[in-house]
């Protein structure tokens, strides 16, 4: 009897209480879970600081009550050529600085934005791409905007990638985007959750917690975690991806990257870092990094 009552006491914790609490952990704004840009010492530190210290514009969009910010860094010579970039989870502006100069050395207009309801962002929740979609497109029609002659790729790396490769099936795209580029995107946010709940807390995906997750993530958030997929979106999508992934990434796991491979129909490049872990193919193969990038763009924009 009493193994009853505690089973009984336990329902309640981890049907309802405990989904709720990891669907906050997972999604809410946190402030102080942040990461930052390149320190002292470390690779690409001196081209952190030379993004961070180079005269930029602030743009900006809205969402409903909320305003959004990005950095527009111009090329050194005047072109058309822009890159939309989208930041990963728990990062700012500067923590892909490194990123962002590499592509105004290539020559090209940066504009780097902000991620609703990450760390510097306003809004409470993070949208993991999926809501975010529609930031995505207004950060295009402002670059429009202001450039009527513009010529657009995307590039995104975590989150941002498959907040990219969610981007990329969405109808009536203008058709100055010429491509995308996905660093190490995920599947869909029920894959990526399912990874995490057993990675993290080593809760097996047979237990009701991740649809009880997503129950509570359509609740306060709007969408449920299958309907944020890059799977479901990339088949629909025309334009050239270029696919980059760690061959040793243990947070977004390397086999999504066969996945979204083979759920493409257009042209699709597929780059392999073997030595690489989680967005950090960048650094453990900078000069390759680069020529992929730079080849890449190229021949798309």
């Amino acid at each position: 009897m009493v193994i009853l009552w505690i089973i009984l006491a336990l329902i309640p914790f981890y049907g309802l209480i405990l989904p709720y609490f990891l669907m906050l952990i997972a999604q809410h704004k946190w402030r102080f879970l942040v990461v930052g840009a390149p320190k002292p010492g470390e690779i690409h530190y001196e081209a952190s600081q030379s993004y961070l210290k180079a005269p930029k514009e602030i743009w900006e969009i809205h969402r409903e009550k909320w305003t959004l910010y990005g950095d527009y860094l111009p090329a050194e010579i005047p072109t058309h050529k822009t890159i939309l970039m989208a930041n990963g989870y728990h990062s700012t502006r500067a923590t892909f600085s490194p990123h962002a100069w590499l592509f105004h050395r290539l020559g090209y207009n940066v504009l780097n934005p902000e991620h609703f309801g990450d760390t510097e962002a306003q809004g409470h929740y993070v949208g993991f791409g999926w809501p975010d979609r529609a930031d995505y497109k207004a950060w295009l029609q402002l670059i429009l905007q202001k450039d009527p002659e513009a010529e657009m790729v995307m590039y995104g790396v975590s989150m941002g990638a498959a907040s990219s490769l969610m981007l990329s099936g969405e109808p009536d795209l203008p058709q100055a985007l010429h491509a995308f580029i996905a660093d190490c995107g995920y599947t869909s946010l029920w894959d990526e959750m399912a990874h995490q709940i057993t990675q993290l807390y080593h809760i097996p995906t047979t237990w009701p917690l991740l649809p009880m997750m997503s129950f509570y993530s359509k609740l306060f958030v709007g969408y449920g975690y299958k309907e944020a997929s890059s799977l479901v979106q990339v088949p629909k999508n025309t334009r050239p991806i270029l696919l980059i992934h760690g061959a040793k990434d243990n947070f977004v796991p390397f086999w999504m990257l066969d996945k979204i491979a083979q759920a493409i129909v257009s042209e699709k490049q597929v780059e392999v870092f073997q030595e690489a872990g989680h967005a950090m193919s960048f650094w453990s193969e900078p000069e390759r990094y680069e020529n992929s990038i730079r080849d890449f763009l190229k021949k798309k924009l």
